[in-house]
């Protein structure tokens, strides 16, 4: 049946997404030079956003060392500002024919950098398999009206292709818990305050890109009803774990403050303790350069 085969060729491409993040996610843990950190770069070229990797070639040619090279010359300046603009945190070199990334050894710090890239990726991948849910819809809806398929094959399929699209969706969130985990520093449930594992397996959910982790599965529709007074309890019960041992005594951003009142937030599951507003909107425009410095401020600790 013709829905059948639209159903089908959507599950091979949702699975081909999820795939294709496995595989970046890979190279990015690494920490290694590899292209997929920068071949879906968006590059103003004439104009035009155009992915880097419609532009370019590259090449490998030492483990650290990943060499860009433009079809066209010209392009290259318009290609550096696309990296420097970006979250990579490497700064490029040219000869005036490629484009030369030196990657630094994989150091805490390091990995920090690429924390927003695996963000950035997953949420790629959701948006790319809920594009595929609204091109197989328009097929569906088009065979309907042409009277190919019935309305109840419709309402069918329809229904298939919603679950199968959150299949995937959960398959990719799944990917960005393995690589959040290892740093998840909470030990009870934001919701019943129970320790995580005291009522069996720790149920693990992604909200916004962030993990939270439950004593149980009820735990979820509690915290979806009202996520801000959750997220709002995650982050306190943050800043009373690292508040007491708090490693500065005067601002991150502007060390020659000292602290008027006590202004925190929390970003990725560290507590910044800063002397002003002005100061949380700069870590939260450059999360990945403040975090690993406040992680160098800990690390004697």
């Amino acid at each position: 049946m013709i829905q059948d085969e639209v159903l089908s060729e959507n599950r091979e491409k949702m699975a081909k997404a999820v795939v294709h993040l496995q595989g970046e996610f890979g190279g990015i843990r690494t920490g290694r030079a590899t292209p997929v950190l920068v071949e879906k770069m968006r590059v103003d070229y004439y104009g035009s956003e155009v992915p880097l990797q419609q532009l370019a070639g590259f090449s490998v040619p030492e483990p650290r060392l990943l060499v860009i090279s433009p079809y066209d010359k010209s392009a290259i300046k318009a290609i550096e500002k696309a990296i420097q603009a970006s979250d990579l945190g490497i700064t490029p070199g040219n000869d005036g024919q490629v484009i030369r990334l030196a990657f630094p050894p994989l150091t805490e710090e390091r990995r920090k950098d690429l924390v927003k890239v695996v963000k950035h990726r997953a949420e790629e991948a959701r948006v790319a398999v809920r594009n595929l849910r609204r091109a197989a819809r328009h097929d569906l809806e088009a065979f309907q009206k042409e009277g190919e398929i019935s309305e109840d094959d419709l309402d069918r399929a329809e229904k298939d292709l919603e679950k199968l699209t959150h299949e995937y969706i959960a398959e990719i969130d799944q990917k960005m818990i393995a690589d959040q985990a290892p740093y998840y520093s909470l030990t009870t449930c934001p919701v019943t305050d129970g320790e995580l594992g005291g009522m069996g397996e720790v149920v693990d959910y992604v909200y916004n890109n962030r993990l939270v982790r439950f004593c149980c599965a009820g735990c979820i529709d509690e915290f979806v009803s009202n996520p801000s007074e959750y997220i709002a309890k995650l982050d306190e019960a943050a800043k009373a774990k690292q508040a007491a041992g708090y490693p500065l005594t005067t601002c991150l951003v502007l060390p020659d403050e000292q602290y008027e009142e006590e202004h925190y937030i929390v970003v990725a599951g560290r507590v910044f303790r800063l002397c002003c507003g002005g100061c949380e909107k700069e870590v939260k425009a450059n999360p990945a350069e403040w975090i690993a410095k406040l992680d160098t401020a800990w690390a004697p600790n």
